[in-house]
């Protein structure tokens, strides 16, 4: 019986081997697959509405994520702004400049910037910085002055106060050059601007006995002179000062000066064109109209002078958000037009009035849709008048450049695999957003693109939640009362109103149609797919929602107001409009005990309590947009567990009444209480309202009873245990993150781990700002999301040979944008196919202290030389390498560099310290196919003599308990080990021989775009294990290579993985160290490890050998100083080198390995293994260790079994394992291919490439001499077929329909082979249409059932890419010919049949190809989707069916479900992120 011995279950990793000749080249340290980075073309979706230009900072929001409220300046939270928080400024010549650094923020005598940035900051400035650096009204070489947005001087401008050390909780003198305020007094801070064409300033009054709200919430102009005089700031920074510079400086030189300007993201991902950029913002002019272009998707690098860093006059993005503003503010105590034209009573504004106003965000986001799908023109009513002259827009320079398609073919236009983004930057409420979008509820809109139907989109994002039936929101299908009252909903398509805040602002929920929209359709006739991902960024709404939480409940209440009567027409009429009053200013007085943060036994006894001050502004847009009413909330949970609201009306002064209260949820008596009348109102005049709740009323009771509201109610409730009416769960941008999410296993569902990876609960795609310091890491993740969206997969495998319900399939991934890796498992489903995730292990990796990293000390003197990777624990030399950077300069920081590498991430650029930033920690796995370690392996050596065999079934029940484990290797410098259930970390080995690159891997100059340093290999190889037998017990031994990372190995016990230890650790070998230091240079019995040990990419065996040893079985390589192909034999246990067979030969190195069981007795007899000159050496190891040999020859001139050469005796490369089976009348048949692609310049095909070749060689015990031996066999013909959603094949369709799809086929001869006459067979991979084209094989073949499987590898340099094609083919493996059933369902149907033979070839050979010719099974396939794919890997699945799986370098995982048997069985597809 003949066996190959210990073959795993392996399906991919996307390198292999090329190129004819000698190994000269270097190895290649980059994946050669990757092709030039396309980068993502990303539009900007920006929100303008007046929200951006409040506070960033409201004293209304919990900070500091601890549950509480942060309702005053706490100095350990970071404010975000143009300030840095940890420098002193001085105020001097109209600006502030940094003066010195602060550890801890206080700076005696002079302002914080911290200080500064939690009084001055708008949402806008926060923007500004995080997308470019900030605002600069001074740009030169020698000056940056940043200054603050704009803020008219009405309810946008915003105020802190400070009272004392005992209220606030620090010294106001520590952090402004102020004293603390005496006798009970205040010190009152303003931020606003003066006049329209003022500079921003900083308003500062001091020892007030005022309130804050008396100086900001009054009548328009707020923050004036009326309570005295203050000192103004004026908000200009001085920014990037040398010897001072901020995180965020970066430097740009022409050659001779160095200019250092603050950047942002643009910066960062289009200095470089790693991204392309446009935007598209909302218009004044149109203003609750969708939005329009200001920038054409293209480079951002004509908007910075790449020698100074200043911004260029280019009308671009920089500059167009630098120019939006307040515009119709008009320094007269209104908004243009004035009165009364500005008081806006009796409906929703129209379009163009309150220009100010308006965030129709999916109006927006579907005409970000119209311009990638290539519209040659915006939408009409979205440009009108736009740029007409003396318009806002046009005043203030706003571009509004001609549409260009963003995949056009002419100059400019990107490639079609550009991937399409839409960023959306909004405030959390859009509004007035629903009526000109295709498929609307509320109109009758139509637009131009191909199936957008918004309502039956809205529908199935219904479907697919869990929302209440009864929903607190203003208008649902034809009910519309105005108010965020409950009303029942069945379907996002009829609904708007957000509630409880912009009831009648017309804001829905079509922006999750558009990103379901975006993500379901090609939007581009361009080639390949252009389907949108869409992320948001959602600046969180800058007004209250207080959660009281009560037995274990959460109660929401949520301010509302409305206007009902008085001037300007307003009636309290059901049928009319009443305004929904603003809520301008929020100040709170004390909230305590609803989060760890704020707990307070003194206040109500230990349960939640708070008092705030509510300012509402009596319209809905522009106005005076000033304090109209004023009330006091008051709330309380009593000892028996209700919640008692009290309010109070304090000021009020307006002819506009006003009705003031709050919606409640989460108690016995939810819904909408309209509660108390405003102050100026009096009693006889207070007219009766629809929502009033008069004392006693519940809504919708009795609410015309001709009596006024009161100026002063309370109200008790009780927790309820269900809800009655709800709020939708989520907001828009919500639905739109996770909705353009991709149905990966196309179920028609959106499972969660599609849509949340990392389990927080929110889409992978949105991002909830809450807290400005938040902003640019919020952003970054979006960028960076962005970017793991366009990574390359690695390598699979699957934990088991037969399908049963813990089976998994393995992925591993990198990204080579920062060159971190994934390793994914997703579950098998009953029928094979691929499931759901189960985890990812880069997101299971325990913090630095907990981890368990290996070493080895080759200076230890006995063994164990494993040693526990912590500085302390390494050698002298060891200590040495690590205390220098990446440049060889002693910098003594060995023992962080080396708890960096560990994974402490507190010593990164990012935190503060001085090595890479990694967004994981985990790093990339390219070469590295994962090994999967059972518990239940049967290897057979029960057959084994003695007591090897004996003692086999014992080790075999330890194994149950074992922890089944999954082993790869990374370019972190480790071999990871984790749990191949939970995808936990088990431990880590870093081979000594790495060590020396570990400055390099911690270095900031490492493989980043542009960087100093470029991307290294360090463990790369392959790791194999097996079972061993030696001091007098088996173990699991794991054999691991470096790979392209170096040369070595080296050999772990793994018995036990999860209890590994340093004394588990076997032994390393390298060509500068062993654990028998004479087999370094011992040249007379064996070729010594210095010189003939190169890059160690071949993988090892584990196997028993003749001499009653165990041992590791080693092709030395490539790159070998000697350049010759050697195969080492290695004892398991020692390390030592049992026998070497060096093949004489030079420019050459021993690929890897195949070792072969004869007889069926477990042990090795022969080993077979190809090299780069095209020699298949067959080296015999059966017998005495004196008469092991290489089998043909005779020493010293040894030959090989065969050599592959081309037609023309050009050598062919073999740099895959080979394959091996018996022939049915003797002897053994070899297969193997032949090329190379792991060296630089392999990629490249050159115009006139070798021609590789597949072989089948016969060995009956003597040389086969040359390629007339063998039988040619031919690739026939090859096509394109168009397979339809019916399951028809027929030519291909232009354009192809997006249900279809394509796949090439390929028939070959079915020559039989003239045996003996004849030694085997060979088939030149030479396309019938293309020719030669660099097609080779560089991973190992497979057989099965009397067929040879293969693939192959065929570069392309087409950045569109996958850096390649394969080819998947299935021949018989005697004869090398065709099958005589197809082994493919090419048609989809789900049986395999004639009606997947193809009529390609002219069988009658009438020089035509017609009706009457033979219709021939396939022999080969190839996916576009796929790329470069490895060998298929094999499940025996439901009925003793074959499940194979193949992924490429797209990150697609392909699925052929066949019988084992007769030819019948489905395919199936999945894209893996």
């Amino acid at each position: 019986m003949l066996k190959t011995l210990f073959q795993k279950l392996l399906i991919i990793s996307l390198v292999g081997l090329y190129t004819a000749g000698t190994a000269s080249a270097a190895v290649s340290q980059v994946p050669l697959f990757l092709t030039n980075s396309v980068p993502p073309i990303l539009m900007l979706t920006m929100g303008r509405d007046h929200k951006l230009y409040y506070e960033a900072y409201n004293d209304a929001s919990d900070l500091d994520s601890d549950g509480a409220l942060d309702i005053r300046y706490t100095p350990s939270i970071d404010y975000f702004g143009y300030f840095d928080s940890y420098k002193c400024y001085d105020y001097s010549s109209n600006k502030f400049t940094p003066d010195s650094t602060t550890t801890d923020k206080t700076c005696a005598g002079n302002w914080s910037g911290d200080f500064l940035n939690y009084l001055t900051t708008s949402r806008m400035d926060a923007l500004r910085k995080v997308l470019y650096g900030g605002y600069r009204s001074t740009d030169t070489t020698s000056s940056t002055i940043l200054e603050r947005a704009f803020i008219p001087q009405d309810a946008h401008s915003w105020g802190k106060e400070y009272t004392s050390i005992t209220v606030d909780g620090y010294d106001i003198a520590d952090y402004a050059p102020l004293a603390v305020p005496t006798g009970g007094n205040r010190h009152l801070f303003a931020s606003t601007t003066l006049s329209a064409a003022g500079d921003p300033v900083l308003r500062v009054l001091t020892n007030k006995t005022e309130r804050i709200w008396q100086w900001l919430s009054k009548e328009s102009p707020v923050a004036d002179n009326s309570l005295g005089t203050p000192i103004d700031y004026k908000v200009l920074v001085e920014a990037c000062v040398s010897g001072l510079l901020e995180t965020n400086c970066k430097a740009y030189s022409d050659g001779t000066t160095t200019t250092y300007k603050p950047t942002g993201i643009l910066q960062k991902y289009g200095d470089n064109d790693s991204m392309a950029f446009g935007l598209l913002t909302g218009s004044y002019t149109n203003n609750i109209q969708g939005g329009v272009v200001r920038k054409n998707i293209s480079s951002f690098t004509d908007e910075v002078d790449p020698n100074t860093g200043i911004f260029t006059s280019s009308n671009g993005i920089v500059e167009t958000i630098d120019k939006l503003a307040i515009v119709a503010y008009n320094y007269s105590g209104s908004y243009e037009p004035g009165w009364p034209g500005a008081w806006n009573t009796n409906s929703p504004i129209s379009n163009g009035e309150a220009n100010d106003w308006g965030n129709p965000i999916a109006e927006m986001m579907y005409e970000v849709l119209r311009y990638f799908a290539g519209k040659s023109t915006p939408t009409s009513d979205f440009t009108t008048g736009v740029n007409n002259s003396g318009t806002y827009d046009s005043n203030l320079g706003l571009a509004l450049p001609a549409w260009l398609d963003p995949y056009r073919p002419t100059s400019g236009g990107f490639e079609s695999c550009a991937k399409p983004i839409q960023l959306v930057i909004s405030d959390i409420n859009p509004s007035y957003d629903t009526d000109q979008i295709p498929g609307s509820s509320f109109s009758n809109y139509s637009g131009d693109l191909s199936g957008l139907d918004a309502s039956a989109l809205a529908d199935i994002i219904w479907a697919g939640e869990s929302e209440a039936s009864n929903i607190f929101i203003g208008e649902s299908g034809s009910v519309s009362d105005g108010t965020p009252s409950a009303k029942v909903a069945t379907s996002f398509k009829n609904i708007r109103g957000l509630a409880p805040e912009e009831p009648t602002k017309l804001g829905g929920y079509y922006a999750g149609s558009m990103g379901l929209y975006g993500q379901q359709t090609d939007i581009s006739t361009a080639n390949g797919d252009q389907n949108i991902d869409t992320l948001s960024v959602v600046l969180a709404s800058p007004l209250p929602r207080i959660e009281i939480p009560v037995s274990n409940k959460i109660v929401t209440l949520v301010p509302f107001a409305k206007s009902v009567g008085g001037c300007l027409g307003i009636t309290p009429d059901v049928t009319d409009f009443q305004p929904t009053n603003q809520i301008v200013d929020f100040y709170v007085e004390v909230i305590a005990n609803t989060g760890t943060g704020n707990e307070d036994l003194t206040i109500n006894g230990g349960r939640p309590y708070g008092k705030f001050n509510i300012n509402f502004e009596d319209v809905e847009q522009a106005a005076d947009h000033d304090m109209d009413a004023i009330a006091e909330y008051e709330f309380f949970v009593t000892a028996s567990n209700q919640i008692e609201v009290n309010l109070t009306g304090t000021y009020a002064s307006g002819c506009i009444i006003q009705h003031m209260g709050y919606v409640i949820s989460g108690t016995t008596e939810d819904g909408t209480y309209l509660e108390i009348r405003d102050t100026d109102t009096s009693a006889g005049n207070d007219p009766d309202y629809f929502l009033d709740t008069p004392p006693g009323i519940l809504p919708g009771g009795t609410w015309n009873d001709g009596v006024a509201l009161g100026t002063t109610t309370s109200r008790t409730f009780t927790v309820g245990s269900s809800t009655s009416a709800s709020f939708i769960k989520h907001d828009p941008l919500w639905y739109a993150a996770k909705w353009s999410m991709t149905d990966k296993d196309a179920n028609g569902i959106l499972d969660t781990s599609e849509w949340d990876s990392n389990s927080d609960g929110d889409p992978d795609g949105y991002f909830l700002v809450t807290n400005a310091g938040k902003l640019e890491e919020q952003l970054n993740k979006a960028f960076d999301e962005i970017v793991a969206r366009t990574s390359s997969a690695a390598a699979a495998a699957t934990n088991s040979t037969r399908l049963d319900t813990n089976s998994m399939v393995y992925q591993a991934r990198f990204n080579s944008d920062n060159w971190t890796g994934q390793l994914l498992a997703y579950h098998l489903n009953s029928d094979g196919s691929i499931g759901s995730l189960a985890w990812d292990a880069s997101n299971t990796i325990p913090a630095e202290s907990a981890r368990n990293i290996f070493s080895y000390n080759p200076e230890e003197s006995s063994v164990p030389r494993g040693i526990i990777f912590e500085y302390a624990n390494l050698n002298s030399d060891q200590q040495d390498l690590l205390d220098q950077d990446a440049y060889g300069t002693v910098d003594s920081f060995g023992s962080t560099r080396a708890d960096h590498i560990r994974g402490d991430t507190s010593t990164e650029l990012q935190n503060g310290g001085s090595f890479r930033n990694r967004n994981s920690l985990m790093g990339d796995i390219v070469n590295s196919d994962p090994w999967f370690l059972g518990n239940v392996d049967n290897l057979g050596y029960s057959a084994l003599d003695a007591t090897e065999a004996s003692s086999y079934a014992a080790f075999r029940s330890t194994k149950l308990s074992r922890t089944p484990a999954l082993f790869f290797s990374a370019n972190d410098g480790m071999l990871h080990s984790i749990n191949a259930t939970t995808g936990a970390e088990l431990f880590t080995y870093i081979p000594n021989e790495v060590i020396g690159s570990l400055s390099t891997l911690s270095s900031p100059d490492y493989g980043c775009d542009g960087c100093s340093i470029s991307h290294k290999y360090l463990v790369d190889g392959a790791p194999r294990a097996g079972d061993a037998y030696f001091d007098s017990d088996w173990h699991s031994v794991l054999v691991g290579t470096l790979g392209a990372g170096g040369r070595g190995l080296f050999a772990l016990d793994v018995s036990d993985p999860s209890n590994f230890t340093a004394a588990d650790v076997l032994w390393e070998i390298s060509n500068t160290q062993a654990p028998t230091a004479s087999d370094l240079d011992d040249a007379t019995n064996f070729p010594g490890l210095r010189n003939n040990l190169g890059y160690t990419l071949p993988q090892a065996s584990v196997v028993r050998l003749h001499n009653d040893k165990w041992a590791a079985v080693v092709a030395n390589g490539y790159e070998s100083n000697s350049g010759s192909a050697v195969l080492y034999l290695i004892d398991i246990e020692t390390g030592a080198i049992i026998k070497s067979f060096d093949t004489k030969t030079v420019n050459n190195g021993l690929s890897t390995p195949i070792p072969v069981d004869e007889d069926g007795d477990h042990i090795t007899d022969v080993i077979y293994a190809g090299d780069l000159l095209g020699n298949l050496w067959k080296f015999d190891v059966s017998g005495n260790v004196s008469t092991w040999t290489i089998a043909y020859g005779t020493n010293p001139s040894p030959a090989p079994l065969f050599q592959a050469v081309d037609g023309s005796a050009t050598p062919q490369p073999i740099t895959a394992k080979p394959q091996v089976g018996k022939h049915p009348d003797g002897g053994l048949m070899v297969y193997f291919g032949t090329g190379k692609y792991f060296e630089n310049n392999d990629q490249i095909v050159g115009l006139t490439p070798q021609i590789q070749t597949f072989y089948g060689i016969r060995d009956q015990g003597s040389v086969v001499s040359n390629r007339s031996d063998l039988q040619e066999q031919d690739i026939l013909a090859e096509e394109t077929f168009e397979i339809t959603v019916s399951n028809v094949m027929k030519a291909p369709a232009i354009p192809l329909p997006s249900d279809s799809s394509l796949i090439d086929v390929r028939v070959t001869s079915d020559t039989e082979v003239a045996y003996p006459t004849k030694e085997g067979w060979f088939m030149d991979l030479e396309s019938p249409v293309n020719g030669a084209e660099g097609e080779r094989v560089v991973t190992a073949p497979l057989l099965r059932a009397g067929r040879i499987i293969f693939s192959t590898l065929i570069p392309d340099p087409d950045p569109c890419g996958w850096g390649g094609s394969s080819w998947l083919m299935e021949i018989d493996a005697l004869n090398g010919s065709r099958l005589d059933t197809t082994p493919f369902d090419i048609n989809n149907d789900g049986v395999f049949d004639v009606n997947d033979f193809v009529q390609i070839y002219d069988t009658d050979g009438d020089g035509d190809i017609d009706v009457d010719d033979a219709e021939l099974p396939v022999s080969g396939i190839r996916k576009p989707d796929l790329g470069i794919i490895k060998t298929p890997g094999v499940v025996t699945c439901a009925d003793g069916a074959e499940c194979k799986y193949t992924s490429g370098s797209s990150g697609n995982l392909d699925m052929v479900l066949e019988s084992s048997g007769s030819p019948t069985g489905r395919q199936s597809w999945r894209q893996l992120r």
